[in-house]
């Protein structure tokens, strides 16, 4: 019977450790949702697709539509085909060993850069949602996101777009419209059709809101730390042909957690994040 129970001691300890050992491990740029479940704080920006692209050898698969995208976007792409800069720095990432980052790091050559957005008419920036990829596009970047971060880590992870149930739990259903201080963009809450204006966490203020896409770390994030979850670019379900949170082309309305937009091919706005969850 002693011998029993010291088996039982034995084995419950054994259990309690590997239970211990299989943590949430964090993933840069992620905020945890639940007990088992992180969620990228931001969508994926322009930036961290360029890193993706540079990462796999400029995979001319992984492209957005550029016809789509815009003129200054489009341009920013061309260089990372060309391998010729002029706006763009492209640098090695130090930082891969530690979080499975990737390789490549996309900076801008900020005097340069200034030139170009001082002649492109719409706002844009790398720091913008990533759109005008297909939902096989927007999959290989979690496998790969999966891939390079189980390298370095013992706690391995599986990372995919949001299931729709997901974002059922974390769309908060909040209203963009503004109640008070309407004469600065402090009362707008994210960027959607009736929206004037947003308010980058830099706290430069541009009147785009409801014509394009803003920061993907504009306004205030929700208590869970999730950014732009509604409005700005609809996001990538689990579910192909299903996004959520509606886009700046929508009225508020539609990034309620109960409304859904359909796609079937890459679009302006439609973008994604990702979940991280325990393998």
């Amino acid at each position: 019977m002693n011998r029993l129970f010291l088996i039982g001691i034995f084995a419950f300890c054994c259990l309690s450790k590997s239970f211990a050992q299989k943590k949430m491990p964090h993933v840069v740029g992620t905020v945890i949702i639940d007990s088992i479940t992180a969620m990228k704080a931001t969508e994926v920006s322009v930036k961290e697709w360029m890193d993706f692209i540079l990462d796999n050898q400029t995979d001319s698969s992984l492209f957005p539509d550029q016809k789509k995208i815009g003129f200054g976007l489009s341009l920013l792409f061309d260089e990372l085909k060309s391998h010729q800069y002029v706006y763009l720095k492209v640098t090695s990432s130090r930082s891969s060993e530690l979080w499975g980052q990737g390789l490549m790091n996309v900076e801008l050559n900020k005097k340069e850069y200034q030139n170009l957005k001082n002649i492109d008419s719409n706002f844009f920036s790398i720091n913008i949602p990533i759109t005008c990829i297909s939902f096989e596009q927007a999959q290989k970047y979690c496998k790969w996101k999966e891939d390079e971060f189980n390298k370095y880590n013992s706690n391995k992870v599986v990372i995919s777009l949001p299931s729709i149930d997901i974002y059922k739990k974390v769309i908060i259903n909040s209203d963009s419209l503004c109640r008070k201080k309407c004469d600065s963009c402090e009362g707008f809450t994210f960027n959607s059709l009736s929206s004037i204006c947003g308010l980058p966490r830099s706290n430069k203020h541009y009147n785009n809101g409801g014509k394009g896409l803003q920061r993907v770390d504009s306004h205030w994030p929700t208590d869970l730390g999730l950014y732009c979850l509604q409005g700005n670019a609809a996001e990538m379900t689990s579910t192909y042909g299903i996004a959520m949170g509606g886009s700046f082309k929508d009225f508020a309305r539609e990034s309620y957690n109960d409304r859904q937009q359909l796609y079937s091919k890459p679009e302006d706005w439609l973008g994604f994040r990702f979940v991280v969850t325990l393998k």
